[in-house]
């Protein structure tokens, strides 16, 4: 009986018991996104007022020009991003069959921007680079899909549309940005349009979190937010145990957090570090970081508050899950073995592009993710789609508060909680001008294309701000499917007002990838001006005189930005790194700090001030709200008013790119106005007794028609440096113990002592360090030593006496490693050797030798030795070294350096004609010198229209399944990512593309029939000289989609694809001219004998000579090493033609017991 009233219970209820013990979940989050490339009204067929899709742009690209700019614009490959098989499955069917493999009670988030979104149904309609009027039904089905309690299996999540980077943003765009994304969504995978059915959970870009966001995303609907494990683990104050800055002990490529921000617990187990990759580390706590929580945000003006959900996803798996199969293991060794509470379990999901890197092929959609899926059940976990998890557990989350940030995917700022990938502080060369120790300028201000980039993006909101409220006192609207959609997807015009398509337009530069890349590469440093520009264009008519005078919105205002991150404790960052100077990014900072805004207001803004003041407790408590509103309490102190000091920023061409002094930037579009930057600098004059405390601040900006915007109140603590005056030396610390003992090192340990802004350690009565951290590492002892230490305490007003002794004998030594095996010389430069060596068990040190003289030591096995003569040998051995001694030396290996580089001639000529490789329909020339490879073909000739390619990779796809660059026919064999140069028929225009930051060079002869020629820097490209390299010269008809015309190598079918036996494969070795006289190296050998053997049954002598394709040699014998000198090939031939890099002769022993052997080289055949 009781079996039968189980059966019959509904199956929610049996999900619910079969989860109510579960202590660990596992999800999947995926992100896809592509922006609107280029932000400029579309005029390919007669859609023309809205923004361009993506093959608009391409559709343009060619047959436009901006004055200011000789390229073509938007730079990107387009054909090739969206081009490539992988993402042509994550944006169409991909989502639902990696779904399909996972457990039905498994799920996946899904974000899809509004921008992706347009351009995927944009290439679908039209049935371009393999996208079709089905893109969508993969989604639309797996949305249908449902785990046993209901929920989406397929949760496509909330965004925003054109991916921006909502925690700097003014709310009303972030709003308009969610809104106008919904609008997409629903018609997208077949939604309501009343968005009853809309996701319920919200993915911000970058996964960049600020608790101010959860105004918005709770007034339009969302429940709960996925956030970055670390952003939780690191308001824990014991996240910094453990660490020494003052010694560099520091393993995290972001500032300390901030004290203001660690008001969360303090465990003492649970932590876990990892650094998947140089720059990405991440340090986090479990449970707590792995468990819901809520963000809450106060209303600074009313005290009202708002709460929502936040799902962590951890910041160590989502980028080890984007670049390789991570497996399980954090979870069972780090997280799992914490989670130990039913009640308040732990959800651990990777999060990491879908289209993009590993994480976007089909390796990690379709074997990796459904193996962490499986291999977590078989491991006890269970498999949930989020809003399952949230469901059963949110209601047990409680308010708790995060740090800014984002996740630590970008490199140079790895999850910073002040958004640098994204902006930065303006910097300067003057040393007279900088902030202590650093490279920044806030004053003068110096320049910085984040910096920059910013007020722009002001501009064009108070600009769309003011007109829609202007329009709506009038008892106009304002509607997000109109702005989203001017168009419908019908083709059907929708009748958007001016200020409807101003919108539009304007939120078309917000992308946070513009500012990711900034320009270097592309032409991203003009996109937000180009949108602001276009926006106010549209406005500038319809805001007359009457109605700018209606005006009741007040500035904009960029949400306020501080420097340094820690006044009076450590910040990180490459701004600290001075050349030529002091090169830390991690150093120190001074108590005195900057705050920094850009503001603007089309009737002009009259006065920007800073408010700021002192919290009583030194800390903004969780249990009440003082701190978060205009009022405060009696827990904080008054406002003090600073006003703050404007400055006007450049906004011409010649202005913006002298500052930027960078021939990859070019400010060739600019907006017709432009914020101005306003900073406030914090010293005792402007705030007294600063020091040491918990200061509450925020901007208040008002224009000239008496509108006033106050910001969103901020917090930071800021650490005493000394420089304020205490009264009294702090008191003599506590508990002084060594905490860890090896062979070499002692670990101490203390109590934090008020007021301490320092400590001093001695061992042995005498001084050896001084740390701002109750810990120290004592390095470099001998083994089975004893030593005693004391410490004393310090601030500005002194020092206090020393602790008691507390002493400790190191361990014995462990024996010396074995000497390093298989020592070799890499490569070499013209002033740098390479060398490469075996692993040593054991050994935490190498030390190098050069010539019998050490020249330094490392902790890698391998060196790079510099600053040395051209085409001299150097000779080299290398010790191991441990605690027990140093091994013996290696056996030695020499080089020499290559001769100094000549440089090739960029004149239109090629350089010589031996450098020929191939001339059938085209011509194609090619030469390596030192790490550069130079290539020439003709110049496109305005006579028969074709556009010239010459192409480059290091490797070749299996078939020619790739798109011709620039949108032509056909499919060529080289990857997607290879790279080329490209000249346009009837212009002058030529560039490299898919270069990266490799140093290029490029010309083109004016003449017809002459050359175009450029030179690429392989090593910066791919990371070391390549050993073969695969070329082609290309010629296709102008047009998109133009026939492939003429090509070198020859064609060998008449398919129109270039395959892999049309292009060329040639050693670097083989084509390389260090002298410069035009015949390769390899040809120029006298004696290149490479290897010889005798076999002792046939008597017979086999040698083995290095030698160039396509050449033919002789090899010669003499018994005195002087003429006459015999060939050893066979009559009447004989010459040995090479047909590779290496040739090989058998031949008898014959006559004389000793014979010398020499190559010479016959000819080209």
């Amino acid at each position: 009986m009781k079996l039968f009233l189980v059966a019959l219970l509904p199956a929610w209820l049996l999900t619910l018991n079969l989860h109510a013990q579960a202590t660990v979940f596992v999800s999947r989050m995926w992100h896809n996104h592509q922006p609107l490339y280029w932000p400029e009204w579309n005029t390919n067929g007669g859609e023309t007022s809205r923004v361009e899709y993506a093959w608009d742009s391409m559709a343009l690209k060619y047959n436009r020009s901006y004055a200011g700019s000789a390229s073509r614009h938007p730079e990107n490959n387009l054909g090739d991003i969206f081009g490539k098989d992988d993402r042509r499955s994550a944006y169409q069917g991909g989502p639902r069959n990696s779904l399909s493999q996972v457990p039905s009670e498994g799920g996946f988030c899904l974000s899809y921007s509004g921008s992706l979104i347009d351009n995927i149904r944009h290439l679908g309609a039209l049935g371009q680079l393999g996208y079709g009027s089905g893109w969508a039904d993969g989604n639309r089905e797996a949305r249908g899909w449902t785990t046993p309690s209901g929920s989406p299996r397929l949760d496509l999540v909330g965004f925003t549309y054109h991916h921006s980077l909502a925690p700097l943003l003014p709310k009303s765009v972030f709003r308009k940005e969610v809104q106008i994304f919904k609008q997409a969504w629903w018609k997208a995978w077949n939604g309501n349009s009343n968005l009853v059915d809309h996701s319920r959970g919200f993915f911000p870009t970058e996964m960049a979190f600020s608790r101010h966001m959860t105004d918005v995303l709770v007034d339009e609907g969302y429940q709960w937010v996925i956030v970055a494990s670390h952003h939780l683990s690191r308001t824990c104050p014991t996240y910094m145990k453990g660490y020494d800055l003052a010694n560099n002990n520091w393993n995290i490529k972001s500032s300390p957090p901030n004290k203001a921000d660690q008001l969360g617990p303090s465990p003492t187990s649970g932590w876990w570090f990892a650094e998947p990759n140089p720059g990405q580390a991440a340090r986090n706590i479990s449970p707590y970081a792995y468990q819901l929580h809520k963000a809450q945000y106060v209303n600074p003006e009313t005290g009202a508050t708002k709460t929502i959900i936040m799902v962590p996803s951890d910041d160590v798996m989502s980028y080890q899950y984007g670049y390789s199969n991570a497996g399980i293991g954090n979870i069972q060794n780090h997280i799992a073995p914490y989670a130990t509470d039913p009640n308040r379990p732990v959800i651990v999901m990777p999060s990491s592009d879908g289209d993009n890197a590993w994480g976007g092929g089909s390796s990690s959609w379709f074997e990796a993710t459904p193996q962490f899926f499986n291999d977590s059940k078989s491991s006890g976990y269970q498999a949930t789609a989020v809003q399952d998890f949230v469901n059963w557990h949110g209601a047990a989350a409680g308010i708790v508060h995060i740090e800014d940030g984002g996740w630590i995917f970008p490199e140079s700022a790895y999850g910073t909680p002040h958004y640098l990938k994204w902006i930065e502080p303006p910097l300067t060369d003057d040393p007279a001008k900088r902030y202590p120790g650093t490279m920044v300028d806030m004053e003068s201000p110096g320049f910085a294309l984040k910096f920059w980039s910013w007020a722009p993006i002001i501009t064009g909101a108070n600009w769309v701000e003011t007109a829609e409220q202007i329009l709506t006192d009038e008892g106009g609207s304002v509607a997000a499917w109109k702005i989203q959609a001017p168009y419908d997807w019908d083709g059907t015009w929708t009748s958007p007002n001016e200020v409807e398509l101003a919108w539009h337009i304007y939120l078309g530069g917000l992308d946070s990838g513009f500012n990711y890349y900034g320009g270097l590469g592309n032409d991203d440093e003009v996109k937000p001006s180009l949108a602001t520009r276009r926006a106010i264009e549209k406005l500038k008519p319809w805001m007359t005189q009457t109605r700018r005078k209606n005006d009741h919105t007040p500035p904009s205002v960029l949400k306020p930005q501080r420097f340094p991150w820690n006044p009076g404790a450590y910040t990180f960052g490459w701004f600290n790194s001075i050349p030529g100077g002091d090169t830390r990014y991690l150093k120190l900072m001074p108590s005195e700090f900057y705050i920094w805004t850009h503001a603007y207001d089309l009737n002009g803004v009259q006065s920007v001030n800073l408010e700021v003041r002192l919290d009583k407790d030194g800390t903004n408590t969780m249990s009440n709200t003082q701190n978060e509103t205009y009022a405060g309490g009696p827990d904080v102190g008054d406002w003090v008013t600073v006003p703050m000091i404007k400055r006007v920023l450049p906004n011409s061409q010649s202005e913006l790119n002298a500052a930027a002094n960078n021939g990859q930037i070019n400010y060739f579009i600019t907006p017709p106005e432009l914020a101005d930057y306003y900073f406030a600098k914090i010293t005792n004059s402007t705030l007294p007794g600063f020091r040491g405390k918990l200061i509450d601040y925020y901007i208040e900006a008002t224009d000239t028609k008496g509108n006033t915007h106050k910001s969103e109140i901020q917090h930071v603590f800021v650490e005493d440096d000394g420089k304020g005056g205490p009264d009294n030396p702090p008191q003599v610390p506590t508990g002084l113990a060594v905490t860890a003992v090896t062979s070499t090192t002692l670990m101490l340990d203390w109590g934090d002592t008020p007021e301490a802004t320092e400590y001093i350690v001695f061992r042995d009565g005498v001084q050896i360090g001084t740390t701002s951290n109750s810990d120290w590492l004592d390095t470099g002892l001998e083994s089975s030593t004893e030593y005693c230490y004391t410490v004393k305490a310090r601030n500005a007003a002194g020092e206090s006496a020393a602790t008691l002794e507390v002493c400790e004998t190191t361990n014995d030594p462990p024996p010396s490693p074995a000497a390093p095996a298989n020592l070799i010389v890499e490569s070499s430069t013209s002033n740098s050797v390479s060398l490469q060596w075996d692993d040593v068990s054991g050994a935490s040190q190498y030390v190098v030798y050069r010539d019998g003289v050490e020249i330094g030591f490392g902790n890698d096995s391998d060196w790079i030795d510099f600053d040395l003569q051209p085409g001299t040998e150097y000779c080299y051995q290398v010790v191991a070294r441990n605690a027990g001694g140093d091994s013996a030396m290696s056996a030695e290996v020499c080089g020499t350096t290559q001769i100094a580089l000549i440089p090739f001639a960029m004149d239109g000529v090629p350089d010589h004609a031996n450098y020929q490789v191939s001339r059938p329909g085209m011509v194609l020339y090619a030469a390596v010198r030192g790490d550069l490879l130079y290539l020439s073909t003709w110049t496109p000739n305005p006579v028969n229209g074709n556009d010239h390619f010459l192409m480059v990779s290091n490797r070749l796809e299996s078939a020619a399944s790739t798109a011709s660059p620039w949108a032509k026919a056909g499919t060529t064999a080289f990857p997607g990512d290879a790279a080329f140069l490209a000249s346009e028929t009837n212009n002058d225009y030529i560039d490299w593309f898919n270069v990266g930051n490799a140093t290029t060079e490029k010309f083109r002869s004016p003449t017809d029939g002459e050359q175009m020629e450029g030179t690429l820097n392989l090593v910066q490209l791919y990371g070391s000289m390549p050993e073969n390299i695969y070329l082609s010269a290309l010629s296709y008809q102008d047009a998109d989609g133009g026939l492939l015309a003429a090509q070198a190598p020859d064609r060998v079918s008449d398919d129109g694809d270039v395959t892999q036996d049309e292009i060329i494969q040639l050693t670097t070795r083989s084509i390389r001219d260090e002298d410069a006289n035009g015949i390769y190296d390899i040809q120029e050998d006298d004696f290149v004998i490479t290897a010889m053997q005798h076999d002792s049954d046939t008597g017979h002598i086999s040698l083995t000579f290095s030698c160039a394709r396509g050449y033919s040699y002789y090899v010669q014998r003499s018994e005195t090493m002087n003429p006459p000198w015999t060939n050893m090939t066979s009559s009447p031939d004989t010459r040995i033609t090479a047909v590779s890099n290496s040739a090989t002769i058998s031949f008898p022993w014959v006559g004389s017991t000793r014979h010398f052997f020499r190559v010479v080289r016959v000819g080209q055949n």
